[in-house]
């Protein structure tokens, strides 16, 4: 239990320390043309790390998240050269997003626990990394076919 206990802790201060780093980027000025990618990773990183987020999240995927902030790490630094691109993902992002949060919701107020949202859910942080960090690699395949399938799975 210890060795788990101490696990988590390295864990955990290695994701703070990325999600810090990551909040500095947010300070001063903010190029408008960013604005939407901005945005879209204050939400994303709001739903990576929260309060509770180490309880919350599985561990098969709390593992991933030093991996999902360092994608964001490397979409900051692609972002200048990139923004109309960005832009299109951003927007893909969170049309995708808005579906799982619907579904989501609704299996909450239903009592649902559906382990395909679940799967959803983290794969949409893989397709993230696909998209803005190919070089990081994704812990599955992944596509925009492979979430489309994987949407099927999930309960209604």
């Amino acid at each position: 239990w210890t060795e788990h206990a101490e696990r988590v802790a390295k864990l955990t201060l290695e994701i703070l320390k990325l999600w810090h780093g990551l909040q500095k980027r947010f300070k001063g000025k903010i190029d408008l043309a960013q604005a939407v990618a901005l945005n879209d990773i204050k939400q994303q990183l709001s739903h990576l790390v929260y309060p509770g987020f180490v309880r919350e999240t599985p561990m098969q995927w709390l593992k991933e998240l030093p991996r999902y902030l360092k994608a964001v790490e490397q979409r900051f630094e692609k972002l200048g050269a990139q923004v109309q691109k960005d832009r299109v993902w951003s927007g893909e992002l969170s049309g995708l997003w808005t579906q799982y949060q619907t579904r989501a919701s609704k299996h909450a107020q239903e009592g649902k626990r559906d382990p395909q949202l679940e799967l959803y859910r983290w794969w949409l942080e893989e397709y993230r990394v696909s998209l803005f960090a190919q070089q990081l690699g994704t812990k599955v395949p992944i596509s925009d076919k492979r979430l489309s399938k994987q949407w099927t799975q999930v309960e209604p």
